[in-house]
């Protein structure tokens, strides 16, 4: 019964890939089915092949589609298809990619939905090959399927990173580091590409989840030597947001190296 429901898909897939245009609206790549004459043509017919010779190799509305419709239509229906065979379509997929980049660039719909079949497939290696001879483009979209995908293929989790440094989402690369905890290069990477908007909390949080003290007091520094700390009271008076104060960890910092601090202090006079 399989079987059946696959050979159906298949030549639905098949018949519908015939009958578009991938050139999508304002393209006339595709020539017209020839015109069917009979032995006794009539008036209707001569009338019918009169305006098919004006309207050249134009085709009508209805059969042009957009890699879009391609997309919603057919395979993006087989790809959450249980019965129909990934390989194959992603095999479809290709062929279709293939034909539409020699006439104009692909769209990212059809990039996510190759990444995700590979994935799916479990092709970690081919999709990695893919990403590297940008037959898979950049978007955020594959960028977060391979990060999730680290855990099974490595070496998607530094592939991920350096596509989403390559689309300058530097706030996702931030978070990314931070949830890593790699707390000093998070800091390193927002200060060399001058990153704004992302609250240092975030910084301070992810380094006390760590529970190592140093990592917590360089990157306490490293914001204050900045002037990037703020007390409740500063935030209240300048209108910020209270989600960016940082009093917390001021009372954490002090808590930890509030003595060695005030040591420090002492030598130094």
């Amino acid at each position: 019964m399989s079987a059946m429901i696959r050979d159906t898909s298949i030549e639905s897939l098949t018949t519908s890939l015939r009958s578009f245009d991938i050139t999508g609206p304002g393209n006339n790549a595709s020539a017209t089915p020839p015109v069917q004459r009979s032995s006794r043509p009539s008036t209707a017919t001569s009338s019918s092949a009169r305006a098919h010779h004006h309207r050249g190799s134009t085709l009508a509305p209805s059969a042009l589609c957009t890699q879009e419709l391609v997309y919603a239509q057919i395979f993006n229906v087989l790809a959450a298809d249980p019965s129909a065979k990934l390989s194959y379509v992603t095999a479809c997929l290709l062929e279709y990619m293939a034909s539409v980049a020699a006439i104009q660039p692909v769209q990212s719909c059809l990039h996510e939905l190759l990444a995700d079949l590979l994935v799916r497939d479990r092709r970690y290696a081919e999709l990695h090959q893919y990403v590297q001879y940008n037959v898979v483009g950049d978007s955020l979209a594959v960028a977060h399927i391979l990060l999730s995908t680290g855990t099974k293929y490595r070496p998607f989790e530094q592939l991920g990173l350096d596509m989403l440094k390559r689309l300058d989402a530097d706030v996702d690369v931030a978070e990314i580091l931070l949830a890593r905890g790699q707390v000093l290069d998070a800091l390193r990477y927002t200060m060399s590409r001058g990153v704004t908007g992302m609250p240092v909390t975030h910084f301070l949080e992810a380094a006390l989840a760590t529970g190592d003290k140093s990592l917590f007091l360089n990157t306490y520094k490293c914001l204050e030597d900045r002037g990037l700390l703020s007390s409740d009271e500063e935030v209240s008076m300048a209108g910020l947001p209270p989600g960016t104060a940082t009093g917390r960890y001021m009372s954490v910092f002090r808590e930890m190296w509030g003595e060695v601090v005030e040591m420090d202090s002492m030598l130094d006079v």
